[in-house]
């Protein structure tokens, strides 16, 4: 007998899973080490940019500073972003079935997030919006999975993860929440859930 997994509420991420958001990270890693230089009078490699930042930037100022930086570029592209239509789709198939919890965990600006989201009048459908300065682990630390299901008040394995990257999977897999890649939450069968 085929037993319906509970599923409480979705989260997911933004760029690459919500929608295309075109960010040049090769512009992104030269922009901090310049600014790493400036403030701190050396260089680092920022790859991959925000666990640099995690682990190897302790002052708060300058984290704010490399944050501010990450936050300018990402905002000259809020334009560009264009939500994927099939997931917006199947985010209503999940709503006709009873679904009233979705929500954003993405390593993204929550400003550039309410923004591009905002836009294209999707903002109201998700709630919280955790992103670049609402943890201070980023992915792929849960921990900003842990704050969302905390906020909700479910537990991690009544929530799903969805999105298109290996950090994605592994916050997913700490986080003991169920991961769903884009390409394939695109094909899922709402009724093959216990929707609470």
């Amino acid at each position: 007998m085929f037993v319906k997994r509970v599923l409480k509420g979705i989260i997911f991420d933004f760029d690459g899973t919500l929608g295309y958001f075109p960010i040049d990270l090769v512009e992104v890693k030269q922009a901090l080490a310049k600014k790493h230089e400036e403030l701190v009078g050396h260089r680092l490699a920022f790859s991959p940019y925000l666990v640099t930042i995690d682990r190897h930037v302790d002052d708060p100022q300058v984290r704010d500073s490399l944050f501010e930086v990450i936050e300018e570029l990402e905002a000259k592209r809020i334009e560009q972003f264009k939500p994927f239509e099939e997931v917006f789709q199947k985010i209503q198939e999940f709503q006709q079935s009873g679904l009233s919890k979705f929500a954003v965990f993405a390593n993204t600006s929550e400003q550039v997030i309410h923004q591009c989201l905002k836009k294209n009048r999707l903002e109201a459908l998700f709630d919280p919006i955790v992103g670049l300065r609402s943890v201070s682990e980023h992915k792929p630390s849960p921990q900003g999975l842990y704050a969302i299901v905390d906020q909700w008040k479910i537990a991690p394995s009544e929530a799903m993860y969805v999105g298109d990257t290996t950090p994605d999977a592994h916050a997913a897999a700490r986080a003991l929440v169920q991961y769903v890649d884009i390409r394939d939450f695109v094909s899922l069968d709402p009724r093959n859930f216990e929707i609470l």
